[in-house]
Order: C-alpha cells, then sequence, then structure tokens
C-alpha cells in the first residue's frame, strides 16, 4: 500500500513539474491583437511581428501548449520528417485570406517544435 501510494505521489510531482513552462516576457506585445487577426488578413499582426522576433531567443526550450497560449491556435502546420512540426502564423494578407485568389501568399512567421514538441527556432518567412 505504501509503495503504491509513493508511487503515485512521484508520478504526480513529475506531472506538476512537467507541467510548469516559462512564459516569455515580450513587453508590448499585444497578444490579443495577434489571436484575434486569423491568418493575417486584417494585417494587425504585422505590426506584432518586430517584438516577437526581437525577443525569439526567449522562445528557445518553451513547450507547444506554451506556444498556443501565446499566439494562439496556428494558422496551418506542416509536418516532417523524425516529428518536427512547423506552426504557421500568417502576419499579413495573401492568398490565404478570402478574396486574395490572385494574390501570393504574405509573410508569415514559422516556429519550428523538436520531436518533444519543445521549440528549436522562430522566425519570419517571405513567401
Amino acid at each position: 500500500m505504501k509503495q503504491k501510494l509513493l508511487t503515485y505521489a512521484t508520478l504526480l510531482l513529475i506531472f506538476l513539474a512537467s507541467a510548469c513552462d516559462p512564459m516569455p516576457d515580450i513587453q508590448g506585445f499585444d497578444q490579443k491583437k495577434w489571436q484575434d487577426d486569423k491568418l493575417g488578413c486584417s494585417g494587425s499582426r504585422s505590426t506584432e511581428v518586430a517584438l516577437l522576433l526581437k525577443h525569439k531567443k526567449q522562445f528557445q526550450g518553451i513547450s507547444e501548449r506554451t506556444v498556443i497560449k501565446i499566439l494562439g491556435k496556428p494558422d496551418k502546420v506542416a509536418f516532417f520528417k523524425r516529428n518536427i512540426r512547423n506552426l504557421i502564423y500568417f502576419t499579413e494578407p495573401g492568398n490565404q485570406c478570402e478574396g486574395n485568389n490572385n494574390k501570393t501568399a504574405g509573410k508569415r512567421v514559422i516556429v519550428e517544435l523538436n520531436a518533444l514538441g519543445n521549440v528549436t527556432w522562430i522566425n519570419e518567412e517571405i513567401i
């Protein structure tokens, strides 16, 4: 009985320790403005990109869950070999927006996650 209790307590401690993830401190970043601009179609994200990239080192090693808390659900997810994933957030209007069929895709922020689901890098890409 004591062994079971000790096992449960250890598992609970491990779970609680792994649930804690430091939140990047991005002074001046308007999280609501970013999250409300789905697909970057209103262009609101473009004003926040510089702040985000200025603090990209703070994103190193944080979990996917924390990225989604900050940036919201990604506009697109790309899967690669060895369980590497990219979370894609469009930052300006392009062909991903309704009514822009003749235009190419706009700029986007890519957040790369390793096989463990932690951020390895973040950068802006122009398509």
